[in-house]
């Protein structure tokens, strides 16, 4: 069962898209992810599971609004996203609105 559990893991990360999370503030929820293929970045606020930190490398679906499912390796994190497509100082300016 665990080695089903794996591979499931393994491709879905095939067709995931992938992102790191570049800005992590203390004692805020949210925070920014730079999103690879699309060369921009979301923010997003984490709702519960694993709680990422700068740097983490998250696969899932970034380029849609509402809650989303992510997977940091095997971890999975639930995050609603609150902004996508953005540029670097917009998605800074957003965070800092919510963790104001």
């Amino acid at each position: 069962m665990k080695i089903l559990l794996i591979i499931l893991l393994l491709s879905s990360s095939l067709f995931a898209a992938k992102g790191v999370v570049s800005v992590k503030l203390d004692d805020c929820d949210y925070f920014i992810v730079y999103v690879n293929e699309s060369d921009d970045y979301a923010v997003m606020e984490w709702m519960g599971g694993y709680e990422p930190d700068k740097g983490d490398v998250l696969y899932g679906s970034f380029n849609s609004y509402g809650s989303h499912n992510l997977y940091y390796g095997e971890r999975k994190t639930q995050v609603y996203i609150e902004d996508y497509g953005l540029g670097r100082g917009d998605a800074l300016e957003k965070l800092y609105e919510q963790c104001d």
